[in-house]
């Protein structure tokens, strides 16, 4: 995988900068104030666990989003047993939303099993808020050879899959603000054959709206 260029194709696209989040125990993703995120158009962050099988959704209204500054997201791990993926165990956690000023704590989604992988969240990772702060993006595990791209909106608490990928990056301003830059594995048709990876830009409906190409000198 070569998704560390997606720095580069964020910083081409949009001239600005993401911050980086901590490898550890729990990720932890901070928000920006709406309304600075509204001037400046930074910051991004995604989730998932078990509980009793099913996935736990939890409304957030947009007062709530708006008063409870600092926000961020958590990614904790919650020691059950790994979740079945096409990829293999996915570890079982969990994503909170967290008001670092307040210490009060919500629970976005728990991971969940499921014959379709479209359904399963399960190993998430990769967290990331959209520019205004309403809805957050992730991975899951999924296929073998993809992730899964999955969206929970904080105002009514509901989770969606996406789109295959295996990279993230929220676009946080210029044409394409809001929408994602994901990294695809997708396969030749005849007579060619065999496989390639592309990034793409998608829009927040999962549809692909640009090809970017194997790597971001592609860019104009």
């Amino acid at each position: 995988m070569k998704f560390l260029s997606l720095m580069t194709a964020v910083l081409f696209l949009c001239s600005c900068e993401q911050g980086s989040m901590p490898k550890q125990d729990a990720q932890i993703v901070p928000a920006q104030n709406p309304v600075i995120a509204a001037a400046d158009s930074s910051k991004v962050s995604g989730l998932r666990s078990q509980v009793e099988g099913r996935a736990v959704s939890v409304p957030i209204s947009e007062k709530e989003i708006g008063a409870q500054m600092p926000l961020t997201l958590v990614v904790k791990n919650t020691g059950k047993a790994d979740i079945d993926a096409g990829s293999g165990g996915g570890e079982n956690n969990e994503l909170w939303l967290k008001n670092t000023r307040t210490g009060e704590k919500k629970l976005l989604v728990s991971c969940r099993d499921s014959e379709d992988m479209e359904k399963v969240i399960a190993g998430i990772n990769n967290p990331q808020f959209s520019p205004d702060l309403d809805k957050v993006y992730f991975q899951s595990s999924a296929w073998a050879v993809s992730e899964a791209i999955h969206v929970v909106d904080l105002k009514t608490g509901q989770e969606r899959y996406l789109c295959p990928g295996n990279g993230l990056k929220v676009i946080p301003s210029g044409q394409y603000r809001g929408d994602l830059i994901v990294e695809k594995h997708k396969y030749y048709g005849p007579p060619n054959y065999g496989s390639y990876d592309h990034y793409y830009i998608v829009a927040t409906s999962g549809k692909e709206l640009r090809d970017l190409g194997e790597n971001f000198q592609d860019i104009h």
